[in-house]
């Protein structure tokens, strides 16, 4: 089997000036894409290394594959994490991990909240502070925290939305 790997490489990203360290946290290294081909060329397979974005789209129409090892975070965009499984589903090319709609739909906390109150599960109470007067608003009994209203595990400053959750279901 041919295993396409899709991936952004933390280095392919430019670093500006005054940015916290975890800045490109979601994004892979050369180790972790490395040691993923290895394992994967261990088990028999043959591996192609399709990058992430626009190289991605060149590479996947030039190189065969029977599946895609999904890593890719995207570049760019509200939706970025969705690019490569949305391609491959239209290129009708398997791969692996979630969804296009899953991967547009959860890293936004608010959207993902809604959905999951309008099926009747649990969520601890949320307000969104899009600016300091939405503080104002904010009347959420403590403990509480406040996370990125969008992004991943680093919530990597792509936007100034923030999400406070009443920690307490």
């Amino acid at each position: 089997m041919i295993v396409g790997i899709a991936y952004d490489l933390k280095e392919d990203f430019q670093v500006v000036q005054d940015l916290p360290d975890d800045w490109l946290e979601e994004y892979d290294s050369e180790n972790t894409i490395r040691a993923i081909q290895q394992v994967i060329e261990g088990l028999g397979h043959q591996v192609v290394r399709l990058g992430g974005g626009v190289t991605f789209v060149d590479r996947i129409r030039q190189e065969p594959v029977d599946l895609v090892f999904n890593l890719a975070e995207g570049g760019k965009g509200r939706s970025r994490e969705a690019h490569i499984p949305a391609l491959l589903e239209m290129l009708e090319i398997p791969y692996t991990h979630s969804d296009p709609l899953t991967l547009a739909l959860t890293p936004d906390r608010e959207m993902t909240k809604r959905i999951i109150a309008s099926e009747g599960i649990p969520t601890p109470d949320f307000r969104m502070i899009r600016d300091v007067a939405d503080l104002v608003h904010v009347n959420l009994p403590y403990p509480l925290f406040v996370k990125p209203a969008r992004e991943g595990s680093a919530g990597n400053g792509r936007n100034n939305t923030f999400a406070g959750f009443h920690n307490h279901v």
